[in-house]
């Protein structure tokens, strides 16, 4: 077992867990207990260098080779996350997934942010507050993609190309609009004979027929 400091931080993390719902603690993270709540405390605080380094203790937990059969369990009944990094991954992967059951795709773009409100996603306007704080989802699929590209073929990796093609990934969204256009272009070739089309020429398609729309039609826009 381990000694009466450590029983002293777990009892500071549970409470945090029972606080917070989670154990994601940002390394920073000075805490101090008030009223039987914990508050967490900056700088400019005067209790700061007095306060509980509840982040940094949570973080050496991770690396802890001493741990044994008596603290794994503990720290796992209060919502330990012994690999962040996979954790966040799953986090952004389970709001992408989220977006793909709702939209039916994963065409979004990168300023694409979204809230989570009654398990159910919403778009963020960039006009207006709350687009500061909401989750980027487009700059996390970005990520993915890049990702994808740097080779690093890690069994991690082709799991996470695995599960984003399960949700419709796009890896390359530039060669997917090529291929669309192509194919509008090869069904006006097929109904037309030619591909004399104006630059400003502008279709639409109805009932798998190209039909090329007037510059004064409502649907020219």
């Amino acid at each position: 077992g381990f000694d009466v400091k450590w029983e002293e931080n777990y009892n500071i993390a549970k409470m945090y867990y029972e606080q917070y719902g989670n154990l994601n603690v940002p390394i920073q993270y000075r805490v101090v207990i008030n009223n039987s709540k914990i508050e967490i405390v900056s700088e400019s605080d005067s209790r700061y260098y007095d306060s509980v380094r509840l982040g940094e203790w949570v973080q050496r937990q991770r690396k802890n080779k001493r741990l044994g059969n008596d603290e794994i369990p503990k720290l796992n009944q209060i919502g330990m996350i012994w690999d962040p990094i996979n954790a966040n991954w799953e986090e952004n992967y389970g709001i992408a997934k989220m977006y793909y059951e709702q939209y039916g795709n994963l065409e979004v773009n990168s300023d694409c942010r979204v809230l989570i409100s009654d398990n159910r996603l919403i778009l963020v306007d960039k006009n207006t507050p709350e687009y500061e704080n909401a989750i980027r989802l487009g700059r996390w699929i970005d990520s993915q993609r890049q990702s994808s590209k740097n080779n690093l073929d890690t069994e991690e990796l082709c799991t996470h190309i695995e599960k984003l093609n399960q949700i419709g990934m796009i890896w390359d969204p530039k060669e997917k609009k090529w291929e669309e256009n192509y194919n509008i272009a090869k069904m006006y070739y097929e109904q037309y004979g030619n591909l004399k089309i104006s630059a400003e020429g502008r279709v639409i398609i109805s009932e798998n027929n190209v039909i090329l729309v007037d510059k004064n039609a409502s649907e020219y826009e």
